[in-house]
């Protein structure tokens, strides 16, 4: 039997957490970094296996190049027609939350023209596929997640935190009303004994 003031059995006290395959978005791509050699090649796209949205990922492929998604996502009409005009709305961000950040990076783009722009207007694009894809709010939330859900509860199983410390009281019994309601201009219907 281990002392206490020992590791314990099989050192399961200091056991830390693998790596897994989710963590794969918080290393750099062993086979690209995203940026355009000036020739549309599958080598240069990066891996087959990406999830959703981690083709925009800036730790995985710290030079992304706009040209990598600028074909697809703007799409220009071969002819001009009434019809090309009152269905250009939908390629667009117009109205949606992302509209002045498309809005300065197509003004970027035009001003420099596409290809000296794709360097020149790289920070207003990156704001653009980030507030399209969520890339980086996506990664934090992830590492916040692991960090309080599962290596904190590791720690406080290997007795290094309290439980204080690990998690977090309830609230208290009616601490989402507010403590003074004025009948007369509440809407919702309240019982006679609450």
């Amino acid at each position: 039997m281990p002392d206490s003031k020992s590791s314990g059995l099989f050192g399961w006290r200091d056991w830390t957490l693998p790596t897994t395959i989710f963590d794969d978005t918080t290393k750099p791509s062993e086979k690209t970094d995203g940026s355009y050699k000036g020739k549309w090649s599958t080598e240069d796209m990066g891996d087959k296996l990406d999830f959703p949205g981690d083709g925009y990922n800036p730790i995985k492929y710290p030079n992304k190049s706009p040209f990598w998604s600028l074909h697809t996502s703007f799409i220009s009409p071969y002819m001009t027609t009434i019809f090309t005009d009152i269905s250009g709305s939908i390629n667009n961000g117009a109205g949606l939350p992302c509209e002045n950040f498309e809005l300065n990076a197509m003004e970027c783009m035009e001003y420099y023209g596409v290809h000296q722009g794709a360097t020149a207007c790289k920070d207003y694009y990156d704001d653009l596929m980030e507030c399209r894809n969520k890339t980086k709010q996506y990664l934090r939330l992830r590492q916040m997640f692991r960090k309080r859900h599962i290596e904190r509860q590791l720690e406080y199983v290997q007795g290094k935190r309290t439980w204080e410390e690990t998690f977090e009281n309830p609230p208290k019994f009616h601490a989402y009303l507010s403590p003074w309601e004025d009948p007369t201009t509440q809407n919702r219907q309240r019982s006679a004994t609450s």
